[in-house]
């Protein structure tokens, strides 16, 4: 017979996710990161650990974030152990669960739309007046106003004419969107490189 201590340990054993992910998060900063940021990614990794998700954390700094991120793709693609990489722009704020939404969806490249950092004040006092028309208890909070009044960085429409969204519950395709908080596998650099849309340098 288990005592009553032991059996509160068994109750609160963390319990595996149900993916077989070996993760790397990548971080390209330009040698500043924002404290929301910085509490994002703890509570991350705290679930991480909770949840048995092996993961690395590997940063670069440098003021071209193109450039930074183009060297953590490197990273993650000379890194065979890592099944998947997480790349996060350093001033964003986030909650655990955004990330597990895109794990548990599955895909090959999933990213999560963020506000734009340009602002329209015209946008902002419409949104700000329309969420005062509504109802007291249906109002939006500041944040999801100001959200709304910015608009997020995805790309809605394409130029190709063979090109059709499609939707897949809460998820959408779309044709382009802002790399900030972005969910890949590794097939998605294995498939650039067997293109030939990216270069391809020998291992050092």
């Amino acid at each position: 017979m288990q005592s009553d201590d032991e059996t509160a340990t068994a109750t609160t054993e963390p319990v595996p996710h149900k993916s077989r992910m070996t993760l790397v998060i990548l971080i390209p900063n330009p040698g500043l990161v924002a404290t929301p940021f910085f509490s994002s990614v703890i509570g991350l990794t705290q679930d991480l650990r909770d949840r048995r998700i092996p993961f690395a954390i590997k940063t670069y700094e440098f003021s071209d974030i193109m450039m930074s991120r183009n060297y953590l793709m490197s990273y993650f693609l000379s890194q065979k152990p890592f099944t998947h990489a997480l790349l996060l722009d350093c001033d964003l704020e986030f909650t655990r669960s955004q990330f597990f939404r895109l794990a548990d969806f599955g895909k090959d490249c999933m990213i999560a739309p963020y506000p734009r950092r340009q602002l329209s004040i015209r946008k902002l006092e419409a949104e700000v007046e329309r969420n005062l028309a509504r109802p007291e208890e249906e109002r939006l909070s500041p944040n999801d106003v100001f959200a709304r009044a910015a608009g997020h960085v995805i790309q809605r429409g394409s130029s190709r004419k063979d090109w059709r969204s499609r939707r897949d519950g809460d998820f959408v395709t779309v044709p382009g969107a802002g790399m900030g908080f972005t969910l890949l596998s590794r097939r998605v650099p294995e498939a650039m490189v067997a293109a030939g849309v990216v270069d391809a340098f020998p291992a050092q």
